[in-house]
């Protein structure tokens, strides 16, 4: 797979090209290490930009007026990741013509991507990872920020912190569960808290998914989340809970699947439903884990309308 160094000797550039308010350069330095450099029409980078990134030198070129940002790989073998990095802040400047929001953004850039680097990249956003975390963020979408506002439904969100139930409000509780619709419309409980709780209500979600090219990954729905939130501090606390849950949509190597909904049914949790709570259990059991067969349930469901937060 062709990259942007690949035509480059030691000591040469090759400028990015469709950037034009800003200067920006593929180099390779006299080692022959590939690198980014990035250079203002007026402004200067500042010490706040040399960031110290794993596997990246980062360092200020002040031989010239303004100066030059330039970022070295030392290890090409992070050749992939290097490059996501680079284009990444090819579209941040891309994004911000004047000089002070663009240098701004990139310095905010850089520590995220400090960040991003010290996570295992070796790691894969499993096909059931997506599944969960799909079917969470279709909650949030399709329930719950109609009942509370997108801001309420963010910040009552715990299913990154694997808490009891994935959310959990005042006065009532809701666990989400996802199933293959060409499966048994079966559900996994992965503990003894997780269908029990001292709150009014307890509800408990279902969505039957399957994979379809014209449906949605969990990264489309992860953009138009946040792209709706539109309180920056509100941005940033549903960023960190989809990057406790385990999902950097930076890193993601291999293609995402594309779900869609087949089938939507909400459950109130009452005493009568078929479930394993704290009570039940001789002392000295710790975890468990179990399945519902929700064809037995349908006592239990309720329209999405009767749910109430």
């Amino acid at each position: 797979m062709s990259n942007p160094w690949e035509k480059l000797t030691p000591l040469t550039q090759n400028r990015v090209k469709n950037i034009h308010q800003h200067v920006i350069h593929w180099v390779a330095d006299a080692n022959n290490r590939v690198g980014l450099m990035i250079q203002c029409k007026e402004s200067s980078f500042t010490e706040d930009h040399l960031i110290k990134l794993k596997g990246i030198q980062v360092e200020l070129d002040k031989t010239s007026s303004p100066n030059k940002l330039i970022l070295i790989l030392n290890d090409k073998s992070d050749l992939e990741i290097f490059e996501v990095l680079c284009k990444d802040l090819i579209s941040v400047a891309a994004a911000n013509e004047n000089d002070q929001d663009m240098i701004s953004k990139m310095a905010q850039r850089l520590l995220r991507w400090k960040k991003l680097l010290q996570q295992d990249l070796k790691n894969s956003f499993s096909p059931q990872k997506q599944m969960g975390l799909f079917g969470e963020l279709t909650f949030i979408q399709t329930v719950l920020k109609d009942k509370i506002g997108l801001e309420e439904s963010i910040k009552n969100w715990n299913g990154p912190k694997f808490e009891k139930q994935d959310f959990v409000l005042e006065n009532s509780a809701a666990e989400v569960k996802t199933y293959k619709t060409s499966n048994e419309k079966v559900v996994e409980i992965s503990s003894k808290e997780q269908l029990y709780t001292p709150k009014e209500n307890l509800f408990l979600a279902a969505f039957s998914l399957s994979e379809n090219r014209a449906g949605y990954t969990v990264k489309d729905l992860v953009n138009d989340i946040s792209e709706n939130a539109k309180d920056p501090l509100i941005q940033e606390l549903f960023m960190n809970k989809i990057e406790a849950y385990g999902f950097f949509p930076e890193l993601v190597k291999e293609p995402l699947i594309s779900f869609i909904v087949d089938d939507s049914t909400y459950y109130k949790i009452e005493s009568e439903f078929p479930r394993i709570i704290p009570g039940d259990l001789s002392q000295g059991i710790q975890r468990l884990k179990y399945t519902i067969d929700l064809t037995s349930c349908n006592a239990f469901e309720v329209e999405k309308e009767e749910m109430e937060f």
